[in-house]
């Protein structure tokens, strides 16, 4: 037994009875563009990326999409507000192109972390913590059948 009390909570409850069913993915093809209106519109931060036969090949983050935007230097955005607004006008053109050039394919995290639908919570809370990963995409028979993130697990407790 855990000494943290949760144990006997997330030892007994399966992946697929806390995981998201209804998964919204994105193609290796689509610009950094549709990935952030997509999650935007479904307000997740992050989305698996697959190909047709729903087979997972990577994973996408509001994460890569700044790193793609900024050179993994978020400090720049800042320079968005306090400098003049011609220079400011003339980055936010830069960014905007990016965004529309850039593919999932070209940023997105390879060989993604993913879990079983039969593992417990447990094992997911630990494979998170241990990969520094904030969602696991379900897989079975090598197809995406649900996403679990942090938030998943919590909720389930």
């Amino acid at each position: 037994m855990r000494g943290d009390g949760l144990s006997g909570a997330v030892d007994d409850i399966q992946v697929r009875h806390a995981m998201t069913k209804d998964v919204v993915t994105v193609g290796e093809n689509a610009t950094l563009a549709d990935a952030a209106k997509l999650m935007r519109k479904h307000h997740v931060s992050g989305l698996p990326v697959v190909r047709s036969d729903r087979k997972v090949v990577g994973v996408l983050s509001e994460k890569d999409i700044a790193a793609a935007l900024d050179g993994d230097s978020p400090a720049r955005f800042l320079d968005l507000v306090v400098e003049p607004a011609r220079l400011a006008q003339s980055k936010l053109d830069r960014l905007r192109e990016v965004l529309d050039s850039a593919t999932v394919g070209e940023h997105m995290s390879r060989d993604p972390v993913v879990i079983a639908p039969e593992a417990t919570l447990e094992d997911a809370a630990q494979l998170m913590k241990e990969r520094k990963v904030n969602r696991l995409p379900v897989m079975e028979n090598q197809r995406l059948v649900g996403i679990l993130t942090r938030h998943d697990v919590l909720n389930a407790l």
